[in-house]
């Protein structure tokens, strides 16, 4: 699938129907998934090459829709985020985010990383915020102490570190973006033309950061008290700040705002997860090992993404009608 996404991306440069040039690569496996789906299910590569594509233009279409967020709040000037987890989750987390800020009361909350800093002066730190993060999410995982102690002091170093190694990677990254840019200017003179870059890059936001962190309890309790739900995430936990990559900036980084937005995509998400694991099952077998106990296997980066689930549905209808 990476040279047809990387065809599908330029023949929609050349058409105007995209200002993102995806140069993300590693990331183009959610595509691969995609097109594993509808072949899985299908058994027709047509249909599996299809919905790759498909799935291409929908992350090329949300990337362009949210690029100058991404822009003005991460402070990535050219940049967009194409990452397939990022833009599903996206689809129903940017409209929750408006929702929830329409409510009465809870729209009069904001909680930004910059406000607490201000409220709470150095228990405001990034450092501080992810001791205290690390150190609750410790207990409620039943750590001892030295578990909690060593938990909170790995969040608080993240916490610190991790926009600074951002910082750093984009340092990194400048002359090739400024070259790649003009080199697109050349091409497609007078454009304006995104790079889409891995939503990783959000973690070098406190907010997106926290947002990611707070959400590993909050989808675990959802996943075990949510009636009709048979997903247990565990793999999937670190890639939840990816999942809030584009929900954030919509919210000018309000931790509280992002962190429901993002608890009503994953609670839709662990449905659509639930739903697709026999298809999970079916294209791990032989090559997953299956954790004991476990009749089916299924995640939400893949299973829980609207994006994938629509393509499960379609092939399915596909083949219900050939």
């Amino acid at each position: 699938m990476i040279p047809i996404v990387l065809v599908v991306n330029l023949i929609m440069l050349g058409l105007k129907w995209t200002k993102t040039l995806n140069i993300d690569i590693w990331n183009y496996w959610h595509m691969a998934a995609a097109a594993a789906t509808a072949y899985i299910i299908t058994g027709n590569v047509i249909m599996g090459i299809l919905a790759g594509i498909i799935y291409t233009v929908f992350c090329l279409i949300i990337a362009d829709k949210t690029a100058y967020q991404v822009q003005e709040y991460y402070g990535l000037e050219g940049i967009s985020f194409a990452t397939g987890s990022a833009a599903g989750y996206a689809v129903f987390g940017i409209p929750a985010a408006w929702l929830i800020s329409k409510i009465p009361g809870i729209n009069k909350i904001n909680v930004k990383p910059e406000t607490i800093q201000k409220r709470f002066g150095v228990f405001g730190e990034p450092m501080i915020m992810g001791l205290i993060i690390g150190a609750f999410l410790a207990i409620l995982g039943g750590y001892d102490i030295t578990g909690i102690l060593q938990t909170a002091m790995t969040m608080g170093g993240i916490m610190l570190l991790m926009p600074r190694m951002v910082k750093i990677l984009m340092e990194g990254l400048t002359p090739i973006q400024e070259g790649a840019q003009k080199m697109l200017q050349g091409r497609y003179k007078g454009r304006e033309i995104f790079l889409g870059m891995d939503a990783a890059l959000a973690t070098g936001s406190p907010a997106a950061l926290s947002t990611g962190l707070l959400m590993v309890p909050i989808t675990l309790f959802i996943a075990v008290i949510l009636p009709g739900n048979r997903v247990l995430p565990f793999g999937d936990l670190a890639t939840i700040p990816f999942f809030a990559a584009l929900i954030v900036p919509g919210r000018k980084g309000n931790i509280v705002h992002s962190v429901l937005a993002c608890t009503v995509a994953v609670t839709i998400g662990l449905y659509m997860a639930t739903d697709f694991a026999p298809a999970i099952t079916q294209m791990g077998e032989g090559i997953v090992e299956f954790p004991e106990g476990a009749a089916q296997i299924s995640n939400l980066d893949t299973g829980g993404n609207i994006l994938n689930w629509v393509f499960l549905k379609a092939s399915e209808l596909y083949n219900s009608v050939f």
